[in-house]
């Protein structure tokens, strides 16, 4: 997966609700994440589900959210596949880039090609 995105609330001045900022999680070097997950088939209608395992955030993405998806190590793949214990990339933390993003991000319909683009200030 290329990256992903993670909401942190701000508080807005004269406005009881705050505002959800949205952020970009993806690799410094551009390479894709690969995240444990889980894919079943079932029911009749022989239903195609999957599901992205989560765990404690590290101490990088801690500051947007408590839990983050399970990103594997570069050698963590076939550990993974096989069955056996696998823990989140220890060098996660230095290999992630969070960009802010436009708050159109906050629409789930919204999907342009900007969609990962860095938020810019206005002066």
């Amino acid at each position: 997966m290329s990256g992903y995105y993670e909401w942190r609330e701000l508080a807005v001045p004269d406005q009881k609700k705050p505002a959800k900022q949205p952020f970009y999680v993806s690799r410094n070097d551009g390479m894709p994440f690969t995240f444990a997950g889980l894919l079943e088939r079932w029911g009749p209608e022989n239903l195609l589900t999957c599901t992205i395992i989560t765990t404690d955030a590290t101490v990088g993405i801690r500051s947007l959210h408590t839990c983050m998806p399970v990103i594997l190590p570069k050698d963590g793949f076939e550990a993974w596949l096989s069955g056996s214990d696998t823990a989140v990339d220890p060098e996660i933390d230095g290999a992630v880039n969070i960009t802010p993003v436009s708050p159109k991000m906050n629409k789930p319909g919204y999907n342009e090609p900007n969609c990962t683009a860095p938020l810019v200030a206005l002066a």
